[in-house]
């Protein structure tokens, strides 16, 4: 299961995020080499992001959320998502039914 993950800092004791940078920096490249990560990235300028994972269930997503070292600090919204040439594959195959 494929999922995009937007995160969003919470105001943080700067004492805290900086004691965690590195834990949480080792984390998302530990989950990047297990293939559950599988692209991140941060808004310029601003203290959120996005990432995309490839696991197996929501739970195993959810634990990846609840384990990440930055998680007290983040707020979580979490989608699952599909590929865009399946998506259009199963459209087209909506539409074709609906023809006959």
């Amino acid at each position: 299961m494929r999922y995009l993950v937007h995160w969003k800092m919470r105001p943080s004791p700067d004492r805290e995020v900086l004691s965690l940078l590195d834990k949480d920096l080792q984390y998302c490249k530990n989950l990047m080499k297990e293939g559950k990560l599988l692209a991140s990235y941060v808004l310029d300028g601003r203290p959120e992001g996005y990432e995309v994972f490839e696991v197996e269930s929501n739970e195993e997503m959810h634990k990846i959320i609840m384990n990440a070292p930055f998680g007290p600090f983040l707020e979580f919204e979490v989608w699952p998502i599909v590929d865009f040439e399946f998506s259009l594959k199963t459209l087209r195959e909506v539409l074709e039914k609906r023809k006959k």
